[in-house]
């Protein structure tokens, strides 16, 4: 990838570095907090746990299995050199040996008479690094570093499917022994593992942190979980937890065909207040991601098959029908005219809006992502949301008021992660 294309390349191979034989980012930029750049607010940790995935330099432990080619120009003044040197001196520091070429006095887009085509995206030494490489078929020994099972699960032979933390990164070091039957895993905030046996006769020892299990015959996959501290063998997820497949942040309620729900249900003004942030999501939609997202009203989706579907909900429990369908009675955060609810926390004003992420209360396999309100005061709020900007994340829920306009995330009253099993952390 070029330019963009060449931070795309970083993102993709650090958030999935077993997808990927070797890469090449050409003139590309490290991370937003070097390039560009966000401000450094008050609540720092939940915008950016739940956008963990840019943080490249973070994950550099996973680009140091895949081999990488950068090219860049010396006189580039869009994309600046440093931002390969920096890339580089982090892959070297952490042992990766990656090929470089420095064109002199190039700038950001940049021809010559090597290659055939444009010298800055065609250069022959990439593509006889992709020739040589392979994805190795069940490595010895594996590393993954993810900032959450949504977006990387799956590494070779292991698959993370809950941390012990949200919005905290999970880290794994991994080894097999094909004449032991041995798997060793070394972890941090990792909760729940699943091991698939890479070899021949099946797993027959497992040791985590240092700690043993004894496996009662050979296994082809086992599911581990930490409980009180300590590792034991499970069946699996239990029901209704959070996996690698349903879980937040916010952002991945934006997903699975989603449709959007808007609220009829209230008085006119909140109708209007609905209808128009539904019918800014879709246009917004299909602007930055070419696709096409369905605006239907609350009494509408009662007809509609939506089985698997994520659902986008706009509204709270007077103003919106589909409310009970989609968040159910009990929620962990509901909303009313005048009046929201965080756990045992209530707020009694008409200027409040809050955003979440759950299952669907009728659809456990799909998810329900809300942006309530305590009115239409409220609602107007979800305009200083930026839902579908790179570099913003939200985490499972927020509650915020007018405030957020003077002091930034100084006006946000709660925001953090549901636990695994979709509760509030203590």
């Amino acid at each position: 990838g070029h330019s963009m294309g060449g931070h795309g390349t970083w993102h993709l191979a650090a958030n999935d570095p077993d997808g990927f034989a070797a890469i090449a980012p050409s003139a590309g930029w490290s991370q937003f907090d070097h390039y560009g750049g966000r401000p450094d607010q008050a609540r720092r940790q939940p915008w950016y746990g739940a956008d963990a995935a840019s943080d490249t330099l973070s994950l550099v432990a996973n680009l140091v299995q895949v081999p990488a080619y950068v090219l860049h120009g010396t006189a580039d003044d869009n994309v600046p050199p440093s931002e390969a040197e920096r890339m580089l001196a982090a892959l070297r520091g952490a042992g990766a040996a990656p090929e470089a070429h420095f064109q002199e006095g190039a700038g950001h887009w940049w021809d010559g008479d090597v290659a055939e085509g444009a010298d800055c995206v065609d250069w022959p030494p990439i593509f006889e690094l992709f020739r040589r490489s392979r994805i190795p078929a069940a490595p010895r020994r594996i590393h993954l570093t993810t900032v959450d099972p949504g977006v990387d699960a799956v590494h070779h032979w292991l698959r993370v499917e809950q941390p012990l933390e949200y919005g905290r990164r999970v880290r794994v070091d991994g080894a097999w022994s094909p004449a032991e039957g041995l798997v060793e895993l070394a972890t941090e905030n990792a909760a729940l593992l699943h091991v698939t046996w890479p070899g021949e006769g099946g797993l027959r020892r497992v040791v985590v942190d240092g700690r043993e299990l004894t496996l009662d015959a050979p296994r082809d996959a086992l599911w581990l979980r930490r409980g009180g501290g300590a590792w034991g063998a499970v069946a699996g997820p239990a029901a209704g937890e959070k996996t690698a497949a349903v879980s937040g942040p916010f952002k991945r309620g934006f997903g699975r065909r989603f449709v959007l729900v808007t609220g009829t249900a209230g008085t006119a003004a909140e109708t209007a207040e609905l209808l128009a942030r539904a019918r800014h999501d879709a246009c917004t939609w299909r602007y930055r991601a070419n696709g096409r997202a369905e605006v239907v009203r609350d009494v509408d989706a009662a007809t509609l098959d939506l089985a698997g579907r994520n659902v986008v909900l706009y509204g709270n429990a007077d103003s919106n029908a589909a409310w009970e369908r989609f968040v159910g009675a009990g929620s962990l955060v509901s909303a009313r005219r005048g009046a929201l609810t965080l756990g045992r926390q209530t707020w009694e004003r008409d200027d409040l809006a809050a955003l979440f992420v759950r299952p669907r209360a009728d659809d456990p396999s799909a998810l329900v992502a809300c942006f309530t309100d305590t009115g239409p005061r409220g609602t107007r709020l979800h305009g200083a949301l930026l839902t579908f900007v790179s570099g913003v994340g939200y985490p499972d829920y927020a509650v915020y008021g007018p405030d957020v306009f003077r002091d930034g995330d100084g006006g946000v009253l709660a925001a953090g992660w549901f636990d695994a099993a979709w509760r509030l952390p203590d």
